[in-house]
This record gives structure tokens, sequence and C-alpha cells, in this order.
């Protein structure tokens, strides 16, 4: 008798069986969004989604195997459905805001940023190149007032410095110098210029603008609006990409 008590049978289990089939396929969908969906990805957090599938298999095997009856099996199965489904709201909805005001400085998510910025960062390298030195990136999205912004900074060669000058001043919607007043027309002002790296007054002397994008909130009023641009300085073999939506 107790053999045949505790043989495995899933029809027992088919409610438990159904949660558990769905509940491992939600944690595959909402993993991959947190993983692949924000700038700043989640791996160990979103681990925690796993919770729910797992304990429903243990719930189906214990009622297969006829060690819960079904209509515990259902009440326990219908009651952590619900407490899971509310303690998951909350975890997405503290994954959201957290990813709202965290800024992001690992070099391995720039193409995630790019991809989040959209075509404001078009033109912008789609990779690190390999011999890049130096490489620093940030990138922080809007909340209220504050901006998106993507900075991408590395140093090169003289070569791919020459090179990425050529390419952009063909890019670029304007080109000039930061001594240059008329930039401001296009959105770059002094404070706009700290992304190079130091304040105002140690920026380097040859040191180009190429603002490959630019529209301001009205005509003539930077107080919100999109720009995109690229700073190079030939003497210092540095090259900083900047998208700015404020």
């Amino acid at each position: 008798m107790k053999a045949e008590s505790y043989s495995f049978d899933i029809r027992r289990a088919a409610f438990p069986t159904v949660l558990t089939g769905v509940s491992f396929i939600a944690f595959l969908v909402v993993y991959w969004i947190l993983i692949r969906g924000f700038v700043e990805s989640y791996y160990w957090e979103g681990l925690l989604l796993a919770i729910p599938f797992v304990v429903y298999g243990i719930i189906t095997y214990m009622t297969a195997k006829g060690k819960v009856s079904k209509s515990k099996s259902k009440i326990l199965t219908i009651g952590l459905a619900t407490a899971f489904g509310i303690l998951t709201a909350f975890f997405l909805i503290f994954i959201v805001l957290n990813s709202i005001v965290t800024t992001t400085t690992d070099v391995s998510r720039y193409k995630v940023a790019l991809d989040q910025m959209g075509s404001l960062t078009q033109g912008f390298p789609r990779e690190i190149p390999d011999n890049a030195e130096e490489v620093s990136f940030s990138y922080h999205p809007a909340l209220g007032q504050g901006g998106e912004e993507l900075v991408l900074r590395f140093k090169t060669d003289k070569e791919s410095i020459r090179s990425y000058k050529n390419m952009y001043t063909r890019l670029a919607a304007w080109h000039g110098f930061s001594t240059d007043w008329e930039r401001t027309e296009h959105g770059v002002f002094d404070g706009t210029l700290y992304v190079f790296g130091g304040d105002y007054n140690e920026l380097p002397s040859d040191l180009e603008i190429y603002v490959l994008y630019s529209r301001p909130y009205q005509p003539g009023k930077w107080n919100h609006g999109e720009r995109s641009m690229v700073l190079i300085s030939e003497e210092n073999l540095k090259i900083v990409f900047n998208a700015e939506d404020w």
C-alpha cells in the first residue's frame, strides 16, 4: 500500500504542473529583458525570479508522488501564486526605478546604450575599436528634468585619429574649434566641453568639435534639446563621443 500511495502520477498534479511551466516561461522572458533590455544588466537579481517555478516544481513533484493531496496542493499553489505575483510586481518596479537613477560605466554595456539612445548616436562606432586605450564610458537615462547622456572616451594611434577626423569632417553638420563661439548655435557651450575631461581652462588648444546632430527645444533656446558630437585632439590622440537629450 505504501509503495502504491507514493507512486508517481503527474495527473494528480495538473494544476501546479501548469503553473510550473507558465512560471518557467515567464522567468525566461523577463530574465532576458533584465539582462538585455536594460543598459545596466541585472544578472544576479533576475535569478530571484526563478524561485516561483522552483517552488511550483517541488509542489508538483510532492503532489504527483501523493505526499500532498490534490486539494491541499491547489490551495497552496493558488496562495503562492498570489504572493509571488505581488512580490514580482514590487521587484520589477524596484528594478525599473533603480535603472533610472543608475549611471552605467561598464564598457561592455556600450552597445546596449547605443541602441537605447537610438538615432541620436548615429555615426558613433558600433563597437569600441581594438586599438583603443584608456577607455572610459558612462551612460545615464533621463530622469525628471535630468537628461539622457552617453559619453565614450578613448585614446588611439595617430593614423586612426586622422581617419576619424576625415570621416567626421564629411558627416558633421558643423565643424569647428573650442574657441569658435559659433558652436553655441549648435548647442555646444563651455560646460558641454567638460566631457572631454578636466575643466574648460584645461582643454587642448587643438580640440576640434564635430557636431553630428543638434536640435534646440525652441529656435535659439537650448534649455532642452538634443545634440550628438565628436571631440578630437590629435595632439593628445584622444577622441570623445557624446550624445545628450536633455
